[in-house]
């Protein structure tokens, strides 16, 4: 009688054993579903004005099956990072950032900068910068 008993209560343990995990993994999977694709950019600050004609829109995505940097496609490596090169406009420009998760659910992220030429340059065009220097003659 007392095999039989031990023989119960391993079952017993072992269904219990089975049944944790698959509690525990379900709960794991629901947070998934719940929190839903993240974004966080690093680099361009929102607000900044730069001075190139180039930005590196650089950051990372959590729990995402597509990215796309205004409204292109972009890839990030295996762990969720991205670093986009991307052309300014003159003037105001606002970079989208969207996400979306394998269940649909989408996450968008807008960054607004402004882009002013150097000094140096109007339009495209290298100015001929004055000489500052003064020669007695």
């Amino acid at each position: 009688m007392h095999s039989l008993e031990a023989r119960t209560i391993g079952k017993a343990f072992l269904f219990l054993l089975v049944a944790g995990v698959v509690v525990t993994y379900s709960v794991f999977r629901f947070f998934d579903y719940t929190k839903g694709p993240t974004i966080a950019i690093t680099s361009p600050l929102d607000g900044s004005t730069v001075r190139s004609g180039f930005v590196n829109v650089v950051g990372s995505a959590d729990r995402i099956s597509y990215i796309t940097l205004n409204g292109k496609q972009i890839y990030t490596d295996n762990a969720g990072n991205f670093n986009q090169e991307l052309a300014l406009h003159d003037g105001y420009n606002a970079l989208e950032v969207q996400v979306k998760d394998r269940f649909g659910r989408i996450n968008t992220k807008t960054i607004k900068l402004v882009y002013q030429e150097p000094d140096h340059v109007k339009n495209g065009v290298a100015l001929k910068r004055e000489s500052t220097s003064t020669n007695p003659t």
